[in-house]
């Protein structure tokens, strides 16, 4: 049989702190509202860059389109926006709600090296695409090299 030694934790009181902590977590998440009404949130974006342009997909789900805003100055791209609050049933108790509700606004700063009046955007599914054409500048050339 091998004896190890059992070594003390070094800070009791701070490991009887997390696990007060994660049982409060526990027990009053049901409680919690994150997010109430009204406060700011930032949906997640995916930028992508191809030989030919830049791709901005901004995850939206459940916001109308007419509450979109997509703005370009001074080469930042600017997107607002307000997922409306569902009116709460009456009788009804949430026992959680973790969807995010209110105003938001991310900003982009741009390279100067896109062609400003051919950016498109589309929304479908929940997802704001936006496309950001390069300048034939901005394109990677290809250069052949001479071998003598």
């Amino acid at each position: 049989m091998t004896l190890v030694k059992w070594q003390t934790p070094r800070n009791l009181s701070n490991m009887e702190t997390g696990f007060d902590r994660l049982l409060n977590d526990v027990f009053t998440g049901f409680n919690r509202v994150p997010n109430t009404f009204g406060e700011s949130w930032s949906p997640r974006v995916d930028i992508a860059e191809s030989k030919d342009n830049f791709s901005v997909a901004i995850e939206l789900p459940g916001i109308n389109k007419e509450d979109l805003s997509i703005n370009v100055k001074d080469s930042v791209l600017t997107i607002k926006g307000e997922k409306k609050a569902e009116d709460q049933k009456e009788g009804v108790n949430y026992l959680r709600m973790e969807r995010s509700y209110g105003e938001f606004e991310r900003q982009f700063k741009l390279s100067k090296n896109i062609v400003m009046d051919q950016i498109s955007a589309e929304y479908k599914n929940g997802v704001l695409s936006i496309v950001l054409p390069k300048a034939e500048e901005a394109k990677p050339k290809e250069i052949a090299v001479k071998i003598s």
